[in-house]
């Protein structure tokens, strides 16, 4: 919506998740911040909830280990396009209940890119020698991903679908799903 360019994401969900439920019936704090700036996590520690649709395998990585640690159950939901021989749309989702179902990395699928993580995590002296060793791999990163607008809304619905399962008790909650659009592949768990 064009009112909303150039507002954060988060406050514009809160203000449209108010406007739906009635803001007297439903407490929602936006706080605009990196999940790595010390107040994005106090707000994440007093959450009932978290809802990820993230853009880095790091902020994937930190929230999964927040959730775990915190026993704050993490919905996420995330997109890929994939172009090698021939270009594939995949959509995944992914619930972590602390105590009920396995982490990210516990999961038999590969949900967190944990090379991503490392590279970006790792100090400049340890970066430069890895580099002179051979350990770096010599192809360019892309430095941002392209994404679907369609793609982003088959993964968000699938998120939605299931946190809403998961608050209301309709039915057993898939943990997984994970979908390839060239095949029609769906994996659910």
């Amino acid at each position: 919506i064009v009112r909303d360019i150039g507002r954060h994401k988060v406050v514009a969900l809160a203000d449209r998740l108010r406007a739906i439920a009635g803001a007297d019936r439903v407490e929602i704090e936006a706080v605009p911040r990196s999940i790595f700036d010390r107040e994005g996590e106090e707000a994440l520690k007093g959450a009932d909830v978290i809802v990820g649709g993230l853009d880095t395998h790091v902020a994937r990585y930190y929230l999964n280990r927040f959730a775990a640690q915190y026993c704050v159950p993490y919905f996420d939901s995330g997109v890929s396009i994939r172009a090698d021989e021939t270009v594939d749309f995949q959509s995944r989702y992914v619930a972590v209940i602390p105590g009920a179902t396995a982490c990210m990395e516990c999961s038999a699928y590969t949900l967190i890119d944990c090379a991503d993580v490392e590279r970006a995590l790792m100090d400049d002296v340890t970066a430069a020698c890895r580099r002179s060793a051979g350990y770096v791999d010599g192809k360019p990163e892309i430095a941002a991903a392209a994404s679907a607008y369609a793609l982003n809304m088959r993964a968000t619905s699938a998120l939605v679908m299931e946190l809403q399962n998961w608050i209301c008790g309709f039915r057993p909650l898939a943990t997984c799903t994970m979908e390839r659009w060239r095949d029609g592949h769906l994996q659910d768990r």
